[in-house]
């Protein structure tokens, strides 16, 4: 999470009454969150970005 930068748990993120139980979201390589790239060069076929693996940014189009 600390490379994300987007969550830091303070008294905002503390809840009893809407938070009860504090729990940090997922990191990358648990969710493993994809994209598709599409470009004007070949706008109809798509490219699987994969966060965690930068040779699929690399070799994308």
């Amino acid at each position: 999470l600390m490379e994300l930068g987007c969550c830091a748990i303070t008294d905002f993120f503390k809840s009893l009454l809407h938070r009860p139980v504090i729990v940090l979201p997922h990191d990358r390589a648990t969710i493993i969150a994809r994209s598709l790239l599409y470009t004007r060069k070949i706008a109809k076929e798509s490219h699987v970005l994969v966060a965690i693996d930068k040779e699929s940014f690399t070799e994308s189009n």
